[in-house]
């Protein structure tokens, strides 16, 4: 039995600001190492926190994965992307040519 969506995720889902919590966030970083799913040489600058600045994202989106009830929120729907990278699928939206690659190394890992 999935848990269903708050109100609140919902409506971050369709005004499209919905975000893994940060603990799930850390997890998909640590998960991968702070290296990019869809290119692991990829580099870029150190944080803070002295990690590589990396960005998680959805491989499902959010946008059509609220059927899915909380799953979409965990951290086997995320992946690990350098700036660049989650820039990319940024603008393009989700196509899944430009990121097969990270969506099929992904779903191997974790599936």
């Amino acid at each position: 039995q999935r848990e269903e969506l708050s109100v609140f995720q919902q409506y971050d889902i369709l005004t499209g600001a919905a975000d893994f919590p940060v603990d799930v966030k850390e997890e998909i970083l640590q998960r991968e190492n702070y290296k990019c799913e869809n290119d692991p040489t990829h580099k870029t600058f150190i944080d803070a926190n002295g990690k590589p600045y990396m960005e998680t994202a959805p491989i499902v989106p959010f946008s059509v994965g609220a059927q899915f009830g909380q799953t979409i929120f965990q951290a086997e729907n995320g992946a690990c992307l350098c700036p660049i990278c989650r820039a990319k699928m940024r603008s393009r939206g989700y196509d899944l040519k430009t990121f097969q690659k990270t969506s099929e190394s992904a779903a191997r890992k974790r599936y």
